[in-house]
């Protein structure tokens, strides 16, 4: 006899949708924190849907072993503290500037400026990648690669559509796309490799 096809399971997408989206704000924490802050709650909320989008576009490729993007996504989060500085100390957001600087301090500027807080700020390092470790164990740690890419194209489809909800002129689509990408932590930081680089090369010439 053929075997019965599995029945959908509303509730159990519904809980991994939760999770998920927890998981998103704690990615999106230090931009989070600032439009609460600056009251631009309207880029808190899209952003959160914007992100979702973003992080499910590779799960096709960590489709086999979802614990790998885990960890990756977890690296990313335990960066919060540090990323959360600039956001109650200057009000501004996190940018790839903001992370040269912090490439280009040394352990002994770092002790000066922060003193007996580098201790929390490294409590909190620890603490931010265990916490999105802990909660992600609630998801699958693999799925089969058909799922994956429905996943993948999901989080596609939703990102092209998203831009139009600034506008709706084709001639700007590519503008407001790529506007849309660098508006939110942690894809915007996507500049800081070419500023990495241009430091190294910097750095090479001076030698």
């Amino acid at each position: 006899m053929p075997s019965a096809r599995k029945k959908f399971d509303f509730k159990q997408v519904a809980y991994y949708y939760l999770i998920i989206t927890i998981l998103t704000i704690l990615i999106l924490l230090p931009d989070l924190v600032f439009f609460v802050k600056n009251k631009v709650f309207n880029y808190a909320i899209s952003g959160i849907f914007i992100t979702q989008a973003l992080l499910f576009i590779p799960v096709v490729i960590f489709s086999r072993n979802l614990k790998i993007y885990y960890w990756i996504l977890a690296i990313i989060v335990s960066l919060t503290p540090i990323m959360l500085f600039s956001v109650f100390y200057m009000n501004i957001q996190v940018n790839a500037e903001m992370v040269g600087l912090v490439l280009d301090t040394n352990k002994d500027e770092l002790t000066e400026l922060l003193g007996w807080k580098i201790i929390l700020a490294i409590a909190g390092v620890v603490f931010f990648g265990w916490l999105f470790i802990k909660i992600s164990k609630n998801l699958p740690s693999k799925i089969s690669w058909k799922n994956g890419l429905y996943i993948s194209l999901f989080g596609i489809i939703s990102f092209g559509i998203l831009p139009f909800v600034r506008g709706t002129k084709l001639s700007e689509y590519r503008i407001m796309v790529r506007n849309t990408y660098r508006t939110y932590y942690p894809f915007r930081l996507g500049d800081a490799i070419g500023l990495i680089q241009s430091q190294m090369n910097n750095m090479k010439q001076y030698k």
